[in-house]
C-alpha cells in the first residue's frame, strides 16, 4: 500500500488476490456531494459527526479486479484515521444501544445454531475445542461459545469493545500475533468487508487453525451493486433495493461475491466446506420439509448448493489436514 497522507493510504492491486488487472468504477472526491452528504448524514446519526478535514484531498475511488470479481476502494483510511473513525465518529455507547435495540432472541438463536453446527462437524466435546471470533465486537459469539463449554477467544481493533470483552472473561488476543494451529473454529462476520488486507489476514488466520479446523467468512450478501452504482442513489436507506451500504466509504471498504471469496481461500490454502443442515432451526412444516428434501436435491443438482452460498454472502473453509 502507498501512504497518500497522513490519513489515508492507497491499494495499488486487489488486496483480494494481488491482481494488478483492475477497472476503474467510480472516482469521487470524500468532501463533495453526494459522498459528503452521506457521510454527515451517517455519522451524525452514530456519534458527534465527521471531521471533514481529516478527509481534504482524499478520493471515493471504487475498482474492480478482473481477475476475481472483488469491488474495493482504492483510498482507504489509515491507521490513525481507523482508530478516530471507530472510537470516536461511530461513538461505542451510541453503536452498542443501537445493536441492543436491534438484537432480539432471533439473533441469539442464531448464533447458539451456528456454534452447535460446528461442534457437531468437529465431533469432540466442547470442552476439547477452542474457538476464536475475530472481530469480536462486544463479545457475543464468545460468551454464547463459552456457554457451550468451548475455550473462547476473541480479537477486535476497537479498544472499547476489547476492554468491554475482557471485563466479561474473555481472552482478548493481538490481531497480528495469533498463535499457530490454536483454533479449531474461527468466526469472521461481518468483518472481512472492512479490512485494508483481507488476503493477508485469511492467511493469517489460516496459520492459526488447526488442521481439519473450519473458518467462517460472513459479508454483506449484494450480487446487484454495480447496478446499484449505476443508480447512484445515497439517499437510499440501508436493505432497500437501490442501498449502496455494501460500499460504504471509509467502512465497507471490500465488496465481495462469491467468486471473490472462492478466490482468496484458494489463494490462502484453505479448501471450501459445506455444513450439515440437519441442526438448522425447524420453525415451521415448511422448514422441515425443505431440510427433508435438501439432500435430495443436492444430490440431483448440485449447481444449486453453489448457487444458495453464492446468495447468503457465507463462506466455510477447511484447512487441509497435513
Amino acid at each position: 500500500m502507498v501512504l497518500m497522507n497522513q490519513y489515508f493510504v492507497q491499494r495499488s492491486v486487489c488486496p483480494g488476490c494481488g491482481s494488478s488487472r483492475i477497472t476503474n468504477l467510480c472516482d469521487t472526491p470524500y468532501t463533495e456531494p453526494p459522498i459528503r452528504d452521506y457521510l454527515a448524514w451517517y455519522y451524525k446519526a452514530v456519534g458527534p459527526g465527521v471531521e471533514f478535514e481529516y478527509l481534504e484531498g482524499a478520493r471515493y475511488i471504487l475498482d474492480e479486479c478482473q481477475a476475481c470479481g472483488l469491488i474495493y476502494q482504492k483510498e482507504i483510511p489509515g491507521t490513525a484515521l481507523l482508530q478516530r473513525l471507530y472510537e470516536r465518529w461511530l461513538d461505542p455507547d451510541t453503536v452498542r444501544q443501537m445493536e441492543r435495540l436491534e438484537r432480539g432472541p432471533g439473533y441469539y438463536l442464531w448464533i447458539a445454531t451456528e456454534i452447535r453446527r460446528v461442534l457437531d462437524f468437529i465431533a469432540r466435546p466442547p470442552s476439547e475445542t477452542a474457538f476464536l471470533d475475530f472481530g469480536m465486537g462486544w463479545g457475543h459469539w464468545c460468551l454464547l461459545a463459552k456457554g457451550f463449554g468451548c475455550s473462547a477467544f476473541g480479537a477486535e481493533l476497537s479498544d472499547v469493545r476489547s476492554a468491554n470483552a475482557e471485563q466479561m472473561g474473555i481472552t482478548v488476543m493481538a490481531r497480528n500475533a495469533l498463535p499457530i494451529e490454536k483454533f479449531d473454529f474461527i468466526n469472521a462476520e461481518q468483518v472481512f468487508e472492512h479490512l485494508a488486507d483481507p488476503l493477508d489476514t485469511l492467511l493469517k488466520l489460516a496459520k492459526a487453525l488447526k488442521p481439519g479446523g473450519v473458518i467462517r467468512l460472513g459479508v454483506p450478501a449484494i450480487r446487484d451493486i454495480k447496478a446499484r452504482l449505476r443508480r447512484w442513489d445515497w439517499n437510499a436507506k440501508d436493505r432497500t433495493p437501490n442501498s449502496l451500504n455494501a460500499v460504504a466509504p471509509l467502512q465497507h471498504i471490500n465488496c465481495f461475491n462469491y467468486r471473490s471469496l472462492h478466490t482468496m481461500g484458494v489463494a490462502a490454502g484453505l479448501c471450501e466446506l459445506e455444513l450439515p443442515d440437519r441442526l438448522h432451526p425447524v420453525e415451521s412444516v415448511k422448514d422441515a420439509l425443505k431440510l427433508a428434501l435438501r439432500p435430495i436435491y443436492r444430490s440431483l443438482l448440485p449447481g444449486i448448493s453453489r448457487k444458495r452460498r453464492r446468495k447468503t454472502g457465507v463462506v466455510y473453509y477447511t484447512r487441509p489436514a497435513s
